[in-house]
């Protein structure tokens, strides 16, 4: 048996010509195709998908529900 055709693709208009053009060299040779696609790790210590419910204010690291409403009380200083 032969070893697969194997391309990465990333989403780019080159890496989609790659794509194409590795899967015909696949067909061509009756080989078969491997495609990788790798991401970075998500820098931020918080959920990619995660999103405040309405109302929820995120302290400054980020993590929901531990910050205050805007309603919960004013600003220092500031008046109502």
């Amino acid at each position: 048996m032969s070893d697969p055709i194997i391309v990465g693709a990333d989403g780019s208009v080159p890496s989609e010509r790659a794509v194409a053009f590795a899967a015909d060299e696949a067909a061509r040779y009756e080989r078969a195709l491997t495609v990788v696609h790798a991401v970075e790790k998500w820098p931020f210590d918080i959920p990619a998908r995660h999103r405040p419910r309405r109302g929820e204010v995120a302290d400054a690291r980020g993590r929901p529900g531990a910050g205050r409403t805007p309603s919960a009380s004013p600003a220092p200083g500031s008046r109502r």
